[in-house]
């Protein structure tokens, strides 16, 4: 087994973070101008609270479809050292990607709302860990995404882990100090 430079490490992982990017600032946008109203129905209120919709799910899964798709294209042009190959149906992976990070969300909503806080808060009990898991929580989903259905090394899956955590909580600040959204964590 060949180690894997912390330059490729950071490419590869960027070039499978873009489209979660993309998805969440399209997202985003879709939120903020209130678009595609008809979906904004909750998933299930009592389980989840008001926040997670059909429309997060829809959009995320469509957008990173999208995402994926364009990174495929795109990486084409990349070394093929630093390429991650996103497989024969880029469109199915991105929608899974999508799909598996919303639904690795549903989790956190439901413990929080289990230790009483309300849609878009924390619970004061282990508000650390949900800072944290906050974080975390989609990005656990995509990473298993892909460990089960790419051929991606493991030091790769370790580094986008971490790096897409960190990277979620500083797209997060940085749309809170644009005012486009209300908490960063």
């Amino acid at each position: 087994m060949t180690s894997i430079s912390f330059h490729d490490l950071f490419i590869r992982s960027n070039l499978l973070f873009i489209p979660l990017l993309f998805a969440g600032i399209c997202h985003l946008f879709v939120i903020h101008f209130d678009l595609f109203s008809f979906l904004k129905k909750p998933l299930n209120i009592n389980l989840f609270g008001h926040n997670k919709t059909y429309r997060g799910i829809i959009i995320i899964s469509f957008l990173s479809s999208l995402g994926v798709f364009f990174i495929s294209v795109m990486e084409k042009f990349l070394d093929p050292s630093l390429q991650v190959g996103l497989g024969k149906d880029p469109l199915l992976l991105g929608f899974l990607v999508g799909l598996f990070a919303m639904l690795f969300e549903l989790p956190n909503s439901f413990l929080k709302r289990r230790l009483g806080a309300k849609s878009g808060e924390h619970p004061q009990t282990f508000k650390s860990f949900f800072y944290f898991f906050n974080q975390a929580d989609s990005v656990i989903g995509c990473t298993l995404l892909y460990a089960l259905f790419c051929d991606f090394d493991f030091s790769l899956l370790v580094f986008f882990f971490f790096y897409t955590s960190l990277m979620h909580l500083v797209v997060n600040l940085l749309f809170t100090l644009m005012k486009l959204r209300k908490n960063p964590f």
